[in-house]
């Protein structure tokens, strides 16, 4: 009976091990998330072409949006579905590239 009782609290110890550990793995995996949260985060800081092109594409995203609400609820891999389907009509895809080309001479850069 003696031993009984030494074994069940041998294994309440271990449980109580057990646990304690997956605590202490969960607060290192939150930490490193946290830590390389920081260190992307930071990144548009001391870079500032990576801020420039983030707002930009923020900037132009928003553009499309704006004229087009109906993409706002649009996963990603719809949206790339349908950018795609436009790029795949030589029609549109002309007239995207000939207002490029337009833009770009008007304002006397090559692109």
């Amino acid at each position: 009976m003696e031993q009984q009782g030494k074994i069940n609290k041998a294994k309440e110890e271990y449980r109580q091990g057990e646990n304690k550990l997956m605590q202490e793995r969960r607060r290192l995996n939150r930490e490193l998330n946290k830590q390389n949260y920081q260190k992307k985060r930071r990144r548009s800081e001391y870079d500032p072409e990576y801020a420039a092109r983030t707002h930009r594409l923020v900037i132009k995203g928003g553009v499309f949006e704006h004229f087009y609400p109906e993409t706002s609820d649009m996963t990603e891999p719809e949206f790339y579905q349908l950018i795609d389907g436009l790029n795949a009509n030589a029609g549109v895809r002309n007239q995207i590239l000939s207002q490029i080309t337009m833009v770009h001479s008007e304002r006397g850069s090559d692109g």
